[in-house]
């Protein structure tokens, strides 16, 4: 059996999930009504409405003719891209128009693409909102912008998915446009809206018109004619209707399979003729001219691969005509047939009048074609225009949980808040806080402020139709996401001049909305300086029984720069109880901004408190930037010669001194006083630079243990006061590198018990430079810092006779990291791993224990232990009780070993193999009943090696929190 072989470009109107009607009938009277269609005609009748007139009406209805009658509506709407097009107002304006008419063939887009960047977007924009109202709805780019001269600058990559259809301009030739079309846009087809028939004979013409065209382009043809021309045409078209109902493309048949003879003389080779072939029919067809005059008989032998009856078709009159003879030879699937041809036509040969399925070869099909990341994105934008159409407003429960730790070793703050979310397409997002609480401790209205920190609003996130190109997309492949495949769209900017993200998205290959979205914020200034987010999204039924995809959980992470450090602030957001659309939604709301709950709304600043004034609310320009709380309290502490007392207050402000680039961070509690002053991004705006400050009243008793116990002849007290310089460059979203300055003074003085041969050291000033790494992400945070230091005075100390010489300079090293597990609103699991080391160590500048170290670990005193090298791992368990109390469990465990140089006992201490210390405590946080106060009491307990066994191995510390 021979083999035909179509042409490449009938696959690619086959891949397309739209269907544009096969005609289209404008009336030069668009009052008058259309004739009543024909059953099984794909037809449709053209309306031409201004984009200037949509924007100046606040309702678009068809004209009275076109919305009576069952007739799809191919609406064509021009100078979209005029220049009083608002396209903040315009995708409402559209979508109004669109559901205003009944039933939609398709809509044309008629821009002039003068401004070629302006009009792209406007026509993604558009072909979104189209998409998003009515589906597969095809849309058409028509207009100057179709033109040869001009789509070739406007439908690049990321345009052409907004596109189903190009609309030949008047006069411009259909093959090279086919052409172009068909390389740049292979899913597209062309159409042509610009035939005219006059009344003189119009079955005639169009049935001429129609013949011609079939095989080629264009897909859909328009026709502007009258209604009286309209009545003779549709007679005609609708005797093509089997025709129109597949796709009829040209066969390149071998070579003697198609012989036409005339009185026994071959005219394949000088008559114009056509073969064709419907892919839906399957049907056979042969195009040709009949004589000049007169009638002719037309002798016709074709291999074709389905047999039938040959008729001639006469789509005009309606008369057709059997063939004079026709014969079939099933071994080589030829039919030969004489017919006769009544005059010029062009006439249609009909091979396979009730003929079987055949069977038929595409040239170049590969199978389903793959789609490229512009068309995946302009679906997913239709499907979120939908949503918005199916979700105008909606109501919905979440549960805000934030965790932050502003030290190593503090137990953290667990900030959770209960809320109810009102969002709507026109007045945007608000929400109720309905609960409040702190480290499980529930407050009531008014509750503690709470500073409100955000990174800058993104005003352009990503997968959004936009003017300019903000962003670049890449396809990074397929993958399942809860039992679904998804596409894995990978985004990042494509300018730095603003903070946009850096991610990627996870979309559902079949409903094309997103189901998973993971993006780190870029370019952020202080006080955030960086905002990783997760979000995951679940379906949920619309009232019209559509699903849409709305949050489920949201994941951030954000740094915060505070007092020169970075603090990991960890958000956690959990979604319940949609109802969507709900017909009581406006009095909820009401409810809610009557009532004494906080509010918040997100406005195109941000996040803003939205405020009673009267009975109703505004939105406080005013951002809580101060933090403030009276801290009164004990530290019970064996290094300490008597208990600490502690009262005072932390302060903290993000714009201190109404600058919006300076922070102040102080604690001064009576008896000690420590704060930091900085001012980001100061040098070049890249480089954060702060000052350190620390200084306390009481002294600390520097005591000294070897295996006999303490050796009370040794006893110093010491005064420390620091203070430092810090030069800070946020390298990326989660690595910080920062340059130290410490400037130090201790002050030695001899105790009670202090031999009075004993030499203490020199009072003096420490010089330090230093250098810390930070990264910190998902949870885990690491980090490494070094310290090169110089006493500026330094002499040998020790009793008579045994004097120490240690070196005025040393070194300290630290490697640390950590990883929290949050299990619940008030339950988590904290481990971390630290190692400490140095050069060049003695008394004076190893590792202690400090209450404000790094080092510390529960019930080891604050002075008295010391190591020149420490490992240790810590863990911390917290959970809440009758959700009212927080309990924090606490197991450290270290190993250690002296270090230094010079003689004597620290020389010794340097040959002993690593000491174990342990240390157990538990923390209770409790709200007191009646007041805005938190009471929080630490008790820690070390097991000690036996020499410090007089030292005492058991910390406390009350303290009583108030928020100002």
């Amino acid at each position: 059996m021979t083999t035909w072989l179509l042409p490449a470009w009938a696959s690619a109107t086959q891949d397309g999930a739209v269907t544009l009607p096969r005609l289209v009938f404008e009336l030069t009277e668009p009052d008058r009504p259309v004739p009543a269609a024909v059953a099984g005609l794909s037809l449709a009748r053209r309306v031409r409405v201004t984009a200037s007139d949509l924007s100046r009406r606040s309702t678009w209805l068809l004209p009275g003719a076109a919305a009576r009658e069952p007739v799809p509506v191919w609406l064509t709407i021009a100078r979209v891209d005029a220049p009083d097009v608002d396209p903040a107002t315009w995708p409402q304006q559209l979508r109004t128009a669109l559901l205003a008419v009944p039933l939609l063939a398709a809509v044309e887009l008629e821009l002039t693409g003068s401004d070629p960047q302006r009009a792209a977007f406007l026509l993604k924009l558009s072909a979104a909102e189209v998409r998003g109202v009515a589906g597969v709805l095809p849309v058409v780019l028509g207009g100057a912008a179709a033109s040869a001269k001009t789509r070739e600058t406007l439908l690049t990559a990321d345009v052409t998915p907004s596109i189903d259809a190009l609309s030949l301009p008047p006069g411009e030739d259909a093959a090279p446009a086919w052409t172009w079309l068909n390389e740049h846009d292979p899913g597209a087809v062309l159409v042509d809206l610009h035939a005219f028939l006059a009344d003189d004979d119009p079955a005639t013409a169009f049935a001429t018109r129609e013949i011609a065209r079939l095989g080629g382009p264009p897909y859909t043809q328009g026709y502007r004619l009258s209604s009286t021309a309209l009545a003779a045409v549709l007679p005609v078209a609708s005797r093509l209707r089997d025709i129109y109902a597949g796709e009829v493309v040209p066969v390149r048949a071998d070579s003697g399979s198609v012989t036409l003879t005339v009185a026994g003389t071959s005219v394949s080779e000088t008559r114009a003729w056509r073969l064709l072939y419907n892919v839906a029919t399957l049907g056979t067809y042969l195009v040709t001219a009949g004589p000049a005059t007169g009638q002719e008989r037309l002798d016709v032998s074709a291999v074709i691969p389905a047999a039938g009856a040959v008729v001639v078709r006469d789509p005009a009159t309606g008369r057709d005509v059997p063939a004079l003879r026709a014969e079939r030879d099933d071994a080589t699937q030829r039919t030969t047939a004489a017919v006769r041809l009544p005059g010029p036509g062009p006439w249609l040969i009909d091979f396979n009048r009730g003929a079987a399925a055949g069977f038929v070869q595409q040239e170049d099909v590969t199978g389903q074609r793959t789609l490229r990341v512009e068309e995946i994105l302009a679906r997913h934008q239709a499907q979120q225009a939908a949503q918005r159409l199916a979700v105008p407003r909606y109501v919905v429960d979440a549960t805000i949980r934030q965790y932050f730790r502003p030290t190593l070793t503090d137990p953290g703050f667990d900030v959770v808040t209960a809320n109810r979310f009102f969002v709507d397409e026109v007045d945007g997002m608000e929400w109720e806080e309905r609960e409040f609480s702190v480290n499980g401790a529930h407050f009531g209205e008014p509750r503690p402020p709470f500073p409100l920190l955000q990174p800058e609003k993104v005003l352009a996130p990503p997968l959004v139709v936009e003017l300019d190109a903000r962003y670049r997309y890449r396809l990074r492949g397929i993958e399942r996401v809860d039992g679904r495949q998804a596409y894995v769209v990978a985004f990042e900017p494509a300018r730095r001049d603003q903070t946009l993200y850096r991610g990627s998205v996870w979309i559902d290959t079949e409903t094309f909305a997103r189901v998973r979205q993971q993006a780190v914020q870029t370019n952020l200034g202080a006080p955030v300086v960086s905002n990783d987010e997760t979000q995951e999204f679940i379906a949920v039924a619309s009232p019209s029984g559509r699903d849409v995809y709305l949050p489920l959980r949201l994941i951030n992470q954000q740094l915060v720069l505070v007092a020169g450090r970075n603090l990991l602030v960890e958000r956690r957001v959990t979604f319940a109880n949609y109802a969507i659309a709900p017909a009581d939604f406006v009095a909820q709301r009401q409810a809610a901004r009557l009532g004494g709950h906080t509010m918040y709304k997100d406005t195109v600043r941000g996040v803003r408190y939205f405020v009673k004034d009267g009975d109703r609310r505004v939105v406080s320009e005013t951002s809580t930037t101060k933090a403030k709380a009276l801290a009164l309290g004990v530290t019970i502490d064996p290094g300490f010669g008597y208990p600490l007392p502690i009262g005072g207050i932390n302060y903290l402000d993000f714009s201190f001194g109404g600058r919006s680039d300076t922070q102040l961070a102080v604690l001064f509690a009576g008896v000690l006083v420590a704060g930091n002053l900085q001012r980001p991004k100061a040098i070049g705006g890249v480089i954060d630079v702060s000052v350190d400050f620390f200084a306390i009243a009481p002294p600390s008793t520097d005591r000294l243990f070897d295996q006999r116990g303490e050796r009370e002849d040794t006893r110093l007290l010491t005064w420390p006061l620091s203070t430092g310089l810090n030069l800070g460059w946020q390298a990326t979203s989660f690595q910080k590198i920062s340059g130290q300055y410490q400037f130090r003074f201790d002050g030695y003085v001899k105790d009670r018990t202090t031999s009075e041969a004993f030499t203490t050291p020199t009072s003096t000033v420490t010089n330090g430079l230093g250098v810390l790494y930070e990264y910190r992400r998902g949870g885990y945070s690491v980090t490494a810092n070094g310290v090169w230091s110089r006493r500026a005075r330094w002499r040998d100390w020790g009793n008579a006779g045994a004097l120490e010489r240690t070196s005025p300079d040393y070194e300290k090293y630290a490697l640390s990291a950590a990883k929290v597990f949050y299990l619940g609103p008030f339950s988590k699991i904290i481990v971390n791993g630290a190692w400490y080391t140095g050069r060049r160590l003695d008394r004076f500048s190893q590792y202690q224990f400090g209450l404000f170290d790094e080092t510390r670990i529960h019930g080891v005193p604050s002075a008295g232990v010391r190591y020149g090298e420490l490992a240790m791992t810590r863990g911390q368990y917290s959970f809440n009780i009758f959700d009212q109390y927080r309990i924090d469990v606490f197991l450290d465990r270290a190993w250690g070993r002296a270090g230094g140089t010079g003689r004597g006992l620290a020389e010794a201490l340097a040959t002993r193999p690593w000491e174990p210390i342990t240390g157990i405590g538990t923390a209770l946080n409790v709200k007191v009943p009646g007041r805005n106060m938190i009471l929080r009491a630490d008790v820690g307990k070390s097991f000690l090696p036996d020499r410090y066994r007089s030292l005492g191995s058991t910390v406390v510390q009350i303290m009583l929190l108030k928020p100002l």
